[in-house]
């Protein structure tokens, strides 16, 4: 009799960890977890977007508390989301641009997209608000964007500079009070479609 043999599931990041387990890793033992998981050869240049963001984060998540997932899988579109941080209340999708020093729609809509596929697709995220955030890293701003939450909880996307980061952290966390399971948050299912009885309700 032949076992027919499950296909291995996509970890949901390629890594991923509080906010004080990654604070307490050293870049290279990040950079090797992502390496690791990767599943396309790993060129200079992302190997340098990946030590930017790195670099960020530590300076951007200093004395907070959360969870945060890079490279996350967005399974039904067969791509990556940057970072997602979960904080407090609610999932923060970020999006980075690398020395990039303006904001391109095309970037707006592709974070977005990964919002409304989570917020739509991945249980644990139905009933949370979803931030869609664009992080042009040589972009300069003096003040935060408005946010505009929709009826379903997600946000439409916006740019921010990094150093207006931190501010939104805080006015996100104010805004959105609670916790996260981060355990049950990343082992949700994710169902791109739905089953029959569900389509039929």
């Amino acid at each position: 009799m032949t076992v027919k043999q499950s296909r291995p599931r996509l970890p949901r990041a390629w890594y991923s960890a509080s906010f004080e387990e990654f604070l307490a890793s050293s870049s290279g033992t990040v950079l090797g977890q992502l390496t690791h998981n990767s599943n396309v050869a790993v060129d200079l240049t992302q190997r340098d977007a990946w030590e930017a963001q790195i670099s960020f984060l530590r300076a951007c998540l200093k004395d907070r508390s959360g969870y945060l997932l890079l490279e996350f899988n967005i399974p039904r579109m067969g791509l990556r989301a940057d970072a997602v941080l979960l904080i407090s209340g609610c999932v923060v999708i970020l999006e980075f641009k690398v020395g990039e020093k303006s904001t391109q729609q095309s970037a707006l809509n592709q974070v977005w997209e990964y919002a409304l596929d989570t917020k739509n697709f991945h249980e644990p995220s139905h009933d949370l608000p979803v931030i869609p955030v664009l992080v042009p890293t040589a972009l300069v701003s003096e003040r935060l964007a408005l946010r505009k939450l929709s009826a379903d909880q997600v946000c439409e996307p916006f740019a921010t500079s990094p150093d207006m980061l931190p501010q939104l952290l805080d006015e996100l966390a104010q805004q959105f009070p609670g916790h996260i399971n981060d355990s049950a948050w990343i082992s949700g299912r994710y169902k791109p479609t739905p089953t029959i009885i569900e389509a039929a309700r």
